[in-house]
């Protein structure tokens, strides 16, 4: 994540358990300097493992120290994000956008409101594949390609219930945005990113 960001222009922060010099990043700090980044991040990238430590490592608080109109991508564990605390800092604009790869339930319920809220976009994390078949797969498939087709061409993501796109879209010049990258190791995973 770091090297492609840097690639496009972005500074990036990392944030490991054990901080040391990485390519690619400005510099990298401690979880507990995490909230300190949080008010400059223009883009918050979670790649870290699930453990006791970091569930949800984004929640409240987390979410209040972030800049207005800034984006969350978690592309880890679902299980990292509060996705109620998640859905209301998204109702005051901090942050402003969500993009989610992972859920905490996996396939999102279809009553589940991060569905329909106009500031999240939901990708297709084919890990769970395995555990709900073609059906489950396919149908988060075809919704995760009318975001991204919607997403590409500047328009508002479809609803299952409206599909006009309207613009609501996030534009930002890559070398503005300042990206924190964040990230666990486990024995299984070794310091491979930061965030």
């Amino acid at each position: 994540v770091a090297r492609r960001a840097a690639a496009l222009g972005a500074r990036v922060v990392g944030v490991r358990r054990r901080p040391a010099p990485q390519a690619d990043v400005l510099r990298v700090v401690t979880f507990d300097e995490l909230e300190r980044e949080l008010p400059e991040a223009d883009v918050v990238v979670m790649c870290s493992a699930l453990t006791p430590e970091t569930k949800s490592l984004a929640g409240a608080g987390f979410f209040a120290a972030m800049q207005a109109g800034s984006i969350l991508v978690n592309v880890a564990r679902g299980a990292l994000v509060d996705e109620a605390a998640l859905l209301a800092a998204l109702d005051r604009g901090r942050p402003g956008h969500a993009v989610l790869d992972v859920t905490d339930i996996e396939p999102l319920p279809d009553d589940n409101p991060l569905w329909m809220h106009p500031n999240v976009r939901l990708t297709a994390h084919s890990a769970f594949a395995g555990c709900v078949g073609v059906a489950g797969s396919a149908k988060v498939g075809r919704h995760c390609t009318a975001s991204a087709v919607a997403i590409s061409t500047g328009r508002r993501r479809p609803r299952r219930s409206d599909t006009r796109p309207t613009a609501n879209a996030p534009a930002a010049k890559p070398a503005s945005i300042r990206l924190v990258c964040c990230v666990a190791a486990t024995r299984s995973m070794p310091y491979t990113s930061c965030r």
